[in-house]
């Protein structure tokens, strides 16, 4: 069940792990990835998670990188004052995030535990999430890093081809896929 944190001080230091984490709202800090060699990985994000995308999440919330930590969720936005800010906290399991996925449907957001080995954040505006943690948090999501790479590689460059002319909609998608360190797409007329 997934429980609103109206706690002001609570609210900040949840506010000051979101910053730590996140780099001007849209990625993941270099600072906070180097920290333990945190694996990044891209996928798509069509909407917030629902149905097998929310049992994927789960299964990595709950999995060994997470055990014994407090998961939070906290829109993921500028222009919101500390008090504005939706913020959760959670358990991880599938009806939290089903749940999660309405009350964060218009806004970008961050799911992480409390130990900071982990963290999923959710972009709304920009059709895609990024998932980063351990080796285990990644196989626990869905598969190895080469297949999940692999598998963003395959959506973009199929989209590329569907819709060529949604300038805006593939930059976002080839962006994200350069934030995983490989640049090994399909041709893109307008690169």
């Amino acid at each position: 069940m997934i429980k609103k944190i109206s706690n002001k001080i609570k609210v900040k230091e949840i506010v000051s792990m979101r910053d730590y984490i996140v780099d001007n709202y849209m990625e993941f800090s270099q600072e906070w990835l180097k920290e333990d060699e945190k694996i990044l990985v891209s996928a798509e994000n069509v909407a917030h998670p629902v149905l097998d995308e929310a049992r994927s999440l789960s299964n990595a919330l709950v999995g060994a990188s997470c055990q014994n930590s407090e998961i939070f969720a906290i829109t993921c936005e500028s222009g919101f004052l500390d008090d504005e800010l939706d913020v959760y906290s959670l358990d991880g399991s599938y009806e939290d995030l089903m749940e999660l996925s309405i009350v964060f449907s218009p806004f970008n957001f961050l799911l992480f535990p409390s130990n900071l080995k982990a963290a999923v954040l959710l972009l709304y505006t920009h059709d895609v999430k990024f998932l980063a943690g351990d080796q285990a948090f990644i196989d626990a999501y869905g598969g190895t890093c080469y297949d999940l790479r692999i598998k963003f590689k395959d959506f973009v460059n199929s989209q590329q081809k569907i819709a060529p002319d949604v300038v805006d909609y593939i930059s976002n998608l080839r962006w994200a896929y350069l934030k995983m360190g490989i640049d090994d797409l399909d041709d893109y007329p307008y690169d």
